[in-house]
């Protein structure tokens, strides 16, 4: 019989289990997911229903094992316990279920929430990257303007038109150093009236603010809206007065040459105007745009010294032989374009060789570096003057009509003879004239214009007292050449004895 009981008792308490599991929705459920799936409210109502219900479970099983727990008080006080018990142990489970699936809903909330933020961060980088991307392409073309500049202003005008147009910046600054101050070379993008940046000097250091500091230690700054802007990067009165260099959020980059320790100038943006701020690509773009055009100006001072080197004597530094054939041809193409008369005047250091015979050959190139000189000095803007070879000098006139260029050559003879050379012994020079008229300049060439004015040349060497002026009319006519001032004086001064 206690076999029997005891199976009914299992049944019981199965079907018990299985009515609680199907009415809170568990029966199907598997692992962590029955929490989920659990009303704690419907708990809580149970765990009443089976408090209050759990007497009489007592009681039936107390009449089927005929259990004698004494006297009645005794079994209300245990029937109270049974029912508090139950409820408390349902309730607290309830409470503790609720709290848990709370905090599992925030945190689901919090995780979905992260997603969303990691989501929008995503977009915003990828954003960001086809910006950079985009900006970058803009800054390869522009690097490869600089490439091809052939000046020093277009390569400031490259650089700061890319970094106003392709960047999207409002204002553009690019000052150049030039010995302890900073000047404007070139800006685009100042709208403040008045605001007339041209003849601005800015000193190389803290007064100047940002641009002074920037210049002064060769590092970029870069400054957002929101940071706080250190005393030594404020403009000072009164250049704190200058609307065109205010400003609360900006980037400044030094602009250096390869291989030069200092400075070679400060380039300045802004975004005063949008509502955009500077950010950190910002700055990388353009200290690469500023390293590209530092190098893009050493190369260009390279070649300019290459070609000096090429062109220019070094010890007159004067044009040289090769190049002033190359500017007279040039000229001379033009001449004959525009029908115009060109002059080449020759001169000779009249008995230079005694000079380096009797004071030595340093002697002798200082005599010819000061007939350089005095040449150069003398000369007219136009004329060009190159060294022929030795201590031959030749001059180019163009638009020049041979009267004009006989003045020319007398006024470079007497600078020769009356300037100083540290020697005892005065240095004159001769000089050959010769000119390709207008009517005659369609014909000419510059090796026939050339064989004139030696040829003059030669006919003055021969001329007593040399220090004169032939044209080749004289020599082509044989006219005697007209003596010199100074021998004309002569000549009136024994008269007159």
């Amino acid at each position: 019989m206690e076999k029997g009981l005891k199976g009914l008792i299992s049944k019981v308490i199965g079907r018990i289990h299985e009515t609680i599991m199907s009415v809170t929705g568990m029966m199907e459920c598997k692992g962590e997911d029955c929490l989920q799936r659990i009303d704690p409210i419907v708990l809580i109502i149970m765990g009443i229903i089976l408090g209050f219900g759990a007497p009489l479970g007592w009681l039936a099983i107390e009449w089927l094992l005929r259990l004698d727990l004494g006297e009645p008080y005794y079994r209300g006080v245990l029937y109270l316990y049974l029912t508090m018990g139950t409820i408390v142990v349902f309730v607290i489970f309830g409470v503790i279920l609720a709290i848990r699936l709370e905090k599992e809903r925030l945190a689901k909330e919090e995780i979905l929430e992260k997603q969303k933020e990691l989501l929008l961060l995503k977009h915003e980088a990828e954003k960001e990257k086809d910006e950079l991307r985009h900006q970058v392409l803009k800054v390869s073309a522009a690097a490869a303007s600089l490439s091809k500049a052939k000046e020093e202003t277009q390569v400031l005008y490259t650089l700061v038109r890319t970094v106003k147009m392709n960047l999207d910046f409002d204002r553009v600054n690019l000052l150049v150093r030039e010995g302890d101050v900073l000047k404007i070379k070139t800006s685009r993008g100042i709208k403040d009236k008045g605001s007339s940046l041209e003849n601005i000097e800015l000193p190389c250091n803290e007064q100047s603010g940002a641009l002074g500091m920037v210049c002064k230690e060769g590092i970029p700054c870069i400054f957002s809206k929101n940071d706080y802007i250190p005393p030594e990067y404020r403009l000072k009165p009164p250049l704190s007065e200058i609307e065109g260099f205010r400003s609360h959020a900006f980037i400044m980059v030094p602009i250096k040459i390869p291989g030069e320790d200092s400075t070679y100038g400060v380039l300045g943006a802004d975004r005063k105007y949008s509502d955009r701020d500077v950010t950190e690509n910002d700055l990388m773009l353009i200290e690469i745009l500023a390293d590209m055009a530092g190098a893009a100006i050493h190369r260009i001072h390279m070649q300019k010294e290459l070609e000096k080197q090429a062109s220019i004597d070094e010890l007159t530094n004067i044009f040289n032989r090769r190049m002033w054939m190359d500017y007279a041809e040039h000229t001379l193409k033009t001449a004959k374009r525009y029908k115009d008369p060109l002059s080449i005047i020759m001169v000779d250091i009249d008995d230079f060789k005694t000079v380096n015979d009797t004071w030595g050959h340093q002697k002798g190139d200082k005599v010819l570096q000061i007939v350089a000189s005095v040449l150069k000095e003398k000369s007219r803007e136009s004329d060009i003057v190159g060294r022929y070879g030795g201590e031959e000098f030749v001059i180019l006139c163009p638009r020049t009509k041979l009267q004009n260029v006989i003045e020319v050559a007398e006024r470079l003879r007497r600078g020769i003879e009356e300037a100083s050379y540290g020697i005892p012994r005065r240095i004159t020079a001769t000089f050959g004239v010769a000119e390709a008229a207008p009517e005659d300049i369609e014909s000419s060439n510059l090796d026939a214009i050339l064989f004139k004015a030696d040829k003059a040349l030669y006919a003055g060497k021969k001329k007593e007292g040399k220090n004169c002026v032939v044209t080749w009319d004289e020599v082509e006519n044989k006219v005697t050449p007209l003596p010199s001032i100074d021998t004309q004086e002569e000549m009136i001064s024994q008269k007159q004895a």
